[in-house]
């Protein structure tokens, strides 16, 4: 599954139970002045609409996805992940291997990826 593939698949989900919005990057999403990310894919709930500009996002996000290529595997899992346990995110939080399709789950309770194959 391509990562435009999933964002297809997570917005008709959504969108069918009248649940939120998929963005795809790039799109940022600002937890403070000087903490900002732009997440290969992010899941807004209708909820959380509110925190929503047209420039950026403001706090956690219900649902982050990144995709994780051989250039970027150090920023998602190492510099990302501690971004998103920091700010609460990380609950909801997973990365997938391109082009392996891989899920990756960055659960707080465990220090290292847990490999989940989907």
């Amino acid at each position: 599954m391509t990562p435009r593939e999933l964002c297809r698949r997570l917005q008709d989900y959504l969108e069918t139970h009248a649940l939120g919005a998929v963005l795809p990057a790039p799109f940022e999403v600002e937890f403070a002045e000087d903490s900002a990310v732009q997440p290969d894919v992010l899941v807004i709930l209708e909820s959380q609409r509110q925190r929503l500009t047209a420039e950026r996002f403001y706090g956690p996000l219900a649902l982050v996805v990144e995709v994780v290529s051989y250039s970027s595997k150090r920023t998602d899992r190492l510099e990302k992940r501690e971004l998103y346990l920091t700010e609460g995110v990380l609950r909801d939080a997973c990365a997938v291997t391109w082009p392996h399709g891989k899920v990756l789950p960055m659960l707080p309770a465990e220090p290292k990826l847990r490999l989940v194959t989907g």
